[in-house]
């Protein structure tokens, strides 16, 4: 029996919809770091949705082609694993409220510039971004994970120690060193960006291939899920002004898309 090859592309991004966005009170650390977050701002993406315009703060695309005589996996493109957005982070100083927006978002001055060096990617790892694709029972399921990836604030010791050295006015604490600031922060454990989206494809009585999306994300940023560049699921936009809170553990966003047809591409 000849092969019936169908492709199927799939894209999970994950994006703050403002320039800037603001660490709220509820962030899940305690409260000393907290206080110095008060001073930082971090970049986002200023975008509205869409399966291929703008930046992400994580981009995770896989192309999957498939037998539909069988239902058998014949390539998983893994090599699209995906990617995380530069990361900058500002003074508080230099950014802005946005009226009628949550308080999270904000712009930033248009003399604004990055603190020192504070510019970076987070490297994309098995660790921290997944994608694996299982035929099984006539179907085949796909799985994308974002896994704890603090993609706005990439830094690491060794990145820290090599910044030209700064001071930093933080509320109540008064100037402190820039570079043993940012030591503390990464002590502090800050909370990363986690989703796990699970999207089973089968095979109707007509011929077409159809699929289900299910699983759970975070409550920030924004996320949108595309199946060959048609709306996967209900784009969610965090319109909360504690948003940013949950991004501490658990998942807080169920997902449940009902059968959807997939629409054919070459």
């Amino acid at each position: 029996m000849p092969i019936d090859l169908r492709t199927v592309e799939i894209r999970l991004r994950g994006f703050v919809p403002s320039e800037i966005w603001e660490p709220s009170l509820g962030f899940p650390i305690g409260m000393p770091a907290q206080l110095l977050l008060l001073v930082l701002r971090f970049n986002g993406d200023n975008r509205f949705f869409s399966a291929d315009q703008g930046t992400s703060r994580v981009d995770l695309p896989v192309r999957l082609q498939l037998n539909a005589n069988d239902m058998s996996i014949v390539n998983f493109d893994e090599g699209r694993r995906g990617s995380f957005g530069i990361a900058e982070v500002y003074f508080a100083t230099d950014t802005e409220d946005i009226p009628g927006m949550p308080e999270w978002a904000e712009s930033k001055n248009a003399d604004a510039s990055p603190i020192g060096s504070l510019v970076g990617r987070l490297e994309a790892t098995p660790e921290n971004l997944q994608a694996t694709a299982n035929s099984e029972d006539g179907s085949i399921s796909v799985r994308l994970r974002v896994i704890n990836a603090r993609a706005y604030f990439p830094f690491s010791e060794n990145f820290i120690a090599i910044l030209p050295d700064f001071d930093v006015d933080i509320p109540t604490l008064g100037s402190v060193n820039g570079k043993d600031y940012l030591r503390f922060l990464l002590d502090a454990g800050l909370p990363g960006l986690d989703a796990d989206i699970r999207i089973r494809i089968a095979k109707r009585e007509d011929g077409e291939l159809e699929y289900q999306v299910s699983g759970s994300h975070d409550g920030f940023p924004a996320w949108e899920l595309y199946v060959n560049g048609d709306e996967a699921m209900i784009p969610f936009n965090p319109d909360t002004d504690d948003a940013p809170s949950s991004l501490q553990p658990p998942l807080d966003q169920g997902v449940f898309v009902a059968t959807k047809v997939i629409r054919r591409i070459e």
